[in-house]
């Protein structure tokens, strides 16, 4: 609430005392021209999928329309090199993920039912890990070796069709296993029993 003061130059008219001048607020994707580096939550708002098409209200400037999807791109970019990946989950897959990191590291059961995400929240985990812990040893397992290989396969073209080139792994079919630039290795195997 400002306060009124009486200005003696004026004839007894009142006006507001001076307000102290506030730092203008920037939109969430003006960090790229400040110099500082985006923090992860600002990288995740410009990151995150929005709707189809043209941002409101650009419909004749089509050049905001690429600074947006130019600056999208590049929080992409800064998300992958963090090893930050779960923007990509959605309801229960971010369950899930949340789950597997409140828990201490070792083996982690779900049971969950049918076509809910689990692949692609494995694959998501399994990548964040390659990027974060360079050398890391995983393993990828299925009833079929075959099943691994394309479940992987698939989960992983999907999820790296915006990743830089650095982090996206390559499968070593004499070894059955995908690898990472930094070392790290997701062995795909069949189970024993085919259970």
């Amino acid at each position: 609430m400002s306060k009124e003061i009486f200005d003696e130059d004026s004839d007894g008219v009142f006006e507001d005392e001076e307000e102290q001048e506030v730092a203008p607020k920037h939109p969430p994707t003006d960090f790229f021209k400040r110099n500082r580096e985006p923090t992860t939550s600002e990288l995740l708002e410009v990151a995150s999928p929005k709707k189809a098409g043209r941002p409101v209200g650009s419909l004749n400037k089509n050049h905001e329309y690429k600074k947006k999807k130019l600056e999208r791109e590049e929080a992409i970019k800064k998300l992958w090199k963090l090893g930050k990946l779960h923007w990509k989950l959605d309801g229960l897959q971010k369950e899930l993920y949340n789950a597997y990191h409140a828990k201490p590291r070792g083996k982690f059961i779900w049971s969950v039912s049918r076509q809910t995400g689990k692949s692609w929240t494995v694959c998501t985990i399994a990548l964040e890990e390659a990027i974060k812990n360079p050398g890391i040893r995983m393993a990828y397992i299925a009833p079929e070796l075959n099943d691994a290989k394309d479940i992987t396969e698939q989960t992983f073209d999907q999820l790296c069709e915006d990743a830089p080139p650095e982090f996206k792994p390559k499968f070593n079919s004499m070894k059955n296993r995908w690898e990472w630039q930094n070392g790290s290795i997701l062995k795909v195997a069949e189970t024993d029993n085919k259970n």
